[in-house]
């Protein structure tokens, strides 16, 4: 009887003990908040300023860093890989942008995945939008992970007017054009119309004078 009850501190204090590593694992996760996104200014003027957007890796012995990754409206467009090697998902955005990277990554330091686009090959529509990134590693404990950083919300002034004022720009000269094809194509139905009815009118008057 003895022996059972001492037997039971032992078994609730290695429940006890599994509960605290769970936790102590859990808080690893949720205290590590390693990768941020920085963009330039959220708010662009189209076609006076270059659009900077980077993923920041806070660096720490806490984990393995085994890829970075930028998304826009959460579809990827730009990784970092596991081979230190930058993979582009976007490539219309690849041809008009220039990519950058620090891939090594030390306690106490930082590393990065940086696009740059300059101002004369931003495009308003597409490049405006909500970026995130996000960061997959293993922590000291070989234990997988994926962490998220903020969203922020580019935003991109002046090329939607341009746009419209064109597109409003040709919408009128199609209008335009339309206009004068309906107006020569009345003034040709109203001549054919004159022709029949002079050709009725002689052929009356000659049948007249025939009788």
């Amino acid at each position: 009887m003895a022996r059972t009850m001492l037997q039971v501190p032992q078994d609730k204090l290695q429940g006890v003990s599994i509960s605290l590593y769970l936790i102590w694992i859990f808080l690893e996760f949720v205290a590590l908040d390693m990768i941020s996104l920085k963009i330039s200014d959220v708010f662009i003027q189209y076609g006076q300023s270059d659009i900077e957007i980077s993923c920041v890796v806070n660096c720490s012995n806490q984990i393995n860093v085994d890829g970075i990754q930028l998304l826009r409206s959460n579809i990827p467009i730009l990784s970092l890989t596991s081979n230190n090697e930058i993979k582009w998902h976007d490539l219309e955005l690849e041809s008009r942008s220039e990519a950058t990277t620090k891939p090594s990554c030390r306690d106490g330091d930082v590393s990065y995945l940086r696009v740059e686009i300059p101002s004369s090959r931003i495009k308003p529509v597409k490049d405006s939008g909500p970026y995130m990134c996000r960061l997959r590693g293993f922590t000291r404990h070989d234990t997988p992970f994926h962490e998220n950083s903020g969203i922020i919300m580019l935003n991109i002034t002046g090329g939607f007017d341009a746009s419209r004022s064109s597109k409003d720009s040709e919408q009128g000269g199609m209008l335009r054009l339309y206009r004068a094809m309906i107006i020569l194509t009345g003034i040709m139905i109203s001549f054919i119309l004159a022709l029949i009815m002079v050709r009725e009118v002689r052929m009356h008057y000659f049948q007249r004078e025939a009788k």
